[in-house]
């Protein structure tokens, strides 16, 4: 082999080793000339090519897909914030809870504060509330049940809001209660509307007692 040979294959060999980086680099785009001579190097080049070329249509379809499940997600976000509607996991074996961000506005907590246990969710409860939540999580677990809920959650600025929630119970492979996946919803107007009913039945009920006194006398 004669040196002009040696040169042109350290060359190729260089090139084979550059394109090679620019891909461990990002840059799937990178390719290596081909020459007509058919020899074991633009073969080695020619596969490099094609890996290049698959490389590029594998990213392009998973940003496809990160880009379609970001805009889903977005809808989906639209959707339940329409609705004051928030989705939350509790993990039972660990004992952790997971909020997504629009559970957490409901609560009127900080999602990137809020480590998940049990006394930091409870904290924002309405006192007189905790243990109908407990016991409505736990007939979820001991009875395989929907879990059903009505609160109140105490916000920092001291308004109260009432908060109804749904879950179901999810087993692990062995059968045992592994988590309970809910959403969770305001319904803060419909018991407003609820009491407020009940103050005009009651000043209904009154002004007719008084009428009926008002007659007999």
């Amino acid at each position: 082999m004669t040196s002009a040979n040696n040169n042109s294959q350290d060359r190729r060999i260089l090139e084979i080793l550059d394109v090679i980086l620019k891909f461990a680099a990002g840059d799937l785009q990178a390719r290596g000339t081909v020459s007509e001579e058919d020899n074991a190097l633009d073969g080695v080049m020619t596969g490099i090519n094609m890996l290049g070329e698959e490389l590029q249509a594998q990213v392009a379809e998973r940003k496809h897909q990160e880009r379609a499940l970001r805009e889903s997600q977005a809808r989906l976000d639209l959707a339940l914030q329409s609705a004051r509607m928030g989705i939350w996991q509790w993990d039972i074996a660990g004992d952790r809870r997971y909020f997504d961000a629009q559970f957490c506005r409901l609560l009127g907590i900080d999602c990137a504060a809020f480590t998940g246990i049990e006394e930091e969710f409870y904290r924002v409860v309405h006192p007189d509330d905790r243990e109908t939540l407990r016991a409505a999580l736990a007939r979820s677990i001991e009875q395989d049940a929907p879990y059903e809920s009505e609160y109140r959650a105490l916000w920092p600025d001291g308004s109260v809001h009432y908060l109804a929630g749904r879950g179901r119970l999810v087993r692990d492979g062995q059968g045992r209660p592994a988590a309970i996946n809910g959403v969770t919803w305001d319904i803060t107007e419909r018991k407003q509307a609820e009491v407020e009913l009940l103050k005009r039945a009651a000043e209904i009920e009154l002004k007719n007692r008084l009428l009926e006194q008002s007659d007999r006398n």
